[in-house]
Protein backbone atom coordinates (compact mmCIF):
# COMPACT_ATOMS: atom_id res chain seq x y z
CA UNK A 1 0.00 0.00 0.00
CA UNK A 2 1.67 3.61 -0.91
CA UNK A 3 0.50 6.86 0.98
CA UNK A 4 1.13 10.16 -1.60
CA UNK A 5 2.45 12.48 0.78
CA UNK A 6 3.77 16.46 -0.55
CA UNK A 7 7.10 15.75 1.35
CA UNK A 8 9.79 13.02 2.22
CA UNK A 9 12.05 13.74 4.85
CA UNK A 10 14.87 10.88 5.17
CA UNK A 11 16.60 10.55 8.56
CA UNK A 12 15.08 11.82 12.15
CA UNK A 13 17.35 13.08 13.47
CA UNK A 14 16.88 16.62 15.19
CA UNK A 15 17.22 18.48 11.54
CA UNK A 16 14.85 16.09 9.98
CA UNK A 17 12.18 16.35 12.54
CA UNK A 18 12.54 20.36 12.55
CA UNK A 19 12.11 20.44 8.62
CA UNK A 20 9.23 17.81 8.91
CA UNK A 21 7.69 19.92 11.57
CA UNK A 22 8.58 23.42 9.71
CA UNK A 23 6.61 21.73 6.16
CA UNK A 24 3.86 19.99 8.28
CA UNK A 25 3.12 23.73 9.83
CA UNK A 26 2.85 25.19 6.54
CA UNK A 27 0.07 22.71 5.55
CA UNK A 28 1.58 19.73 3.19
CA UNK A 29 1.65 16.21 4.28
CA UNK A 30 5.19 14.92 5.48
CA UNK A 31 6.29 11.39 5.90
CA UNK A 32 9.64 11.09 8.37
CA UNK A 33 11.92 7.45 7.48
CA UNK A 34 14.82 6.59 9.43
CA UNK A 35 16.67 3.82 9.12
CA UNK A 36 17.77 3.36 12.62
CA UNK A 37 15.66 1.09 15.44
CA UNK A 38 13.73 2.76 17.83
CA UNK A 39 15.98 2.22 21.28
CA UNK A 40 14.72 2.23 24.76
CA UNK A 41 17.47 4.16 25.82
CA UNK A 42 17.89 8.07 25.33
CA UNK A 43 20.31 9.31 22.89
CA UNK A 44 20.46 12.77 24.55
CA UNK A 45 18.87 14.57 27.99
CA UNK A 46 19.39 17.99 26.87
CA UNK A 47 18.47 20.16 24.68
CA UNK A 48 20.49 22.49 22.84
CA UNK A 49 20.23 26.15 21.99
CA UNK A 50 19.46 26.78 18.52
CA UNK A 51 16.37 24.46 18.74
CA UNK A 52 15.42 26.15 22.11
CA UNK A 53 15.39 29.39 20.05
CA UNK A 54 13.56 27.79 17.20
CA UNK A 55 10.86 26.67 19.79
CA UNK A 56 10.56 30.33 21.49
CA UNK A 57 10.34 31.75 17.70
CA UNK A 58 7.36 29.43 17.50
CA UNK A 59 5.93 30.10 21.12
CA UNK A 60 6.39 26.94 22.28
CA UNK A 61 10.11 26.45 24.22
CA UNK A 62 8.00 26.42 27.54
CA UNK A 63 6.90 23.42 27.01
CA UNK A 64 10.91 21.71 27.03
CA UNK A 65 11.87 23.85 29.73
CA UNK A 66 11.49 22.40 33.84
CA UNK A 67 10.17 25.34 35.49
Amino acid sequence: MSVAVDVLVIGAGPSGLTVAAEIARSGATVRVIDKRAVSPIPRAGTLLPRPLELFDARGIAGRFINK
